[in-house]
C-alpha cells in the first residue's frame, strides 16, 4: 500500500473502486475492495500503537553503556 501524497520508488499505490452511477460494483472488485480495507486496518492499528506506546516520540531514558 502507498500514500497518494509522495512518491516512492518500487510502492504500488492501491485504492478501492468506487461503486458505478449505473449500478452494483462487481462480486470482485467487492472482494478487492475487502482485502484492500483489511490491509489498510492492520496498517492503521499498526500505526496508532506506536503513536500510543510513544515508541518513535519519545528518547529512551534507561540506556545501559556497555
Amino acid at each position: 500500500m502507498g500514500v497518494q501524497g509522495f512518491a516512492v520508488v518500487n510502492v504500488t499505490i492501491q485504492q478501492p473502486t468506487k461503486k458505478p452511477r449505473s449500478g452494483e460494483r462487481a462480486s470482485e472488485q467487492k472482494e478487492a475492495n475487502r482485502r484492500i480495507a483489511r490491509e489498510k486496518m492492520r496498517i492503521e492499528h499498526t500505526i496508532g500503537s506506536v503513536k500510543r506506546c510513544r515508541i518513535i516520540r519519545d528518547k529512551l531514558r534507561y540506556w545501559r553503556d556497555t
